[in-house]
């Protein structure tokens, strides 16, 4: 799955016009590490959905397609193997390996349909996202580094803890220049691409996404952490990840 886990590097914008004979060649050249999924509306507020980089994604959208078949049998693999599951080692392995594969179709989605003008195909990239970031969000809950609850409560456990870190924590891990999977900020994203779809479906208007964005992010800290529901299935789940995506790559 190397080929595929190395998907995540997307070009970025460059200081030069858009207009500069020169810009695609350095345009490349700038790139960003994060994913596109986990902050869509910072994207879009940046313009990064340009032509510019709608032309260099498609080659990243082949890298997808030609690599799909070793990333369903990969997931498949470890799906089968419930026993191998139990092992806190390889279970931490299988949820980070379905959860890169889940990530990278995602921002897949998210190029697709900037792309697509057909209003009907829309709605179901659009389905295909929140159905993917749904099985994301139960796929985070089985491993505990991905909690933040967890993370807050074990700091708490080990040695005296400021009362406020918990807004600090969250205005770590959510915020303009860093946002990173972790199971409390998935319903977040999945505000952001019902925002971001709907924007799409209505014609794109002018649309302030800081705005939505802060408003998002103003619920988020002003709701308190709460334990991670844990009765959900790996295997089941690493399955449901593997459909999910063959789903996904039909779409193209």
């Amino acid at each position: 799955m190397l080929p595929f886990i190395k998907l995540k590097d997307w070009a970025d914008a460059s200081n030069r016009p858009h207009d500069d004979p020169d810009f695609m060649e350095y345009f490349c050249h700038w790139h960003n590490h994060q994913d596109i999924w986990t902050k869509p509306l910072l994207f879009l507020n940046k313009n990064h959905f340009t032509d510019h980089f709608k032309t260099y994604s498609e080659g990243k959208i082949t890298l997808h397609v030609a690599e799909t078949e070793n990333v369903l049998s990969a997931l498949h693999l470890l799906s089968d193997n419930k026993e191998s599951l139990k092992n806190p080692f390889i279970l931490r392995d299988a949820v980070d390996l379905t959860r890169t594969a889940l990530g990278r179709f995602l921002n897949f989605i998210y190029i697709k349909a900037f792309g697509e003008c057909d209003m009907d195909k829309i709605k179901v990239l659009k389905d295909a996202c929140i159905k993917a970031l749904d099985v994301t969000e139960k796929l985070l809950s089985v491993n505990p580094d991905f909690s933040m609850y967890e993370t807050l409560k074990h700091l708490k456990e080990t040695a005296p803890c400021n009362p406020d870190f918990e807004a600090v924590l969250k205005r770590n891990i959510y915020n303009e220049y860093c946002s990173q999977p972790a199971y409390e900020l998935m319903p977040l994203f999945k505000k952001e691409a019902e925002i971001v779809f709907d924007w799409i479906l209505s014609g794109k208007p002018d649309t302030d996404f800081k705005e939505k964005y802060d408003a998002i992010l103003k619920g988020f800290e002003e709701t308190p952490l709460a334990p991670v529901p844990t009765n959900y299935d790996l295997s089941d789940i690493i399955k449901d990840s593997a459909f999910i995506i063959e789903t996904i790559i039909c779409l193209v």
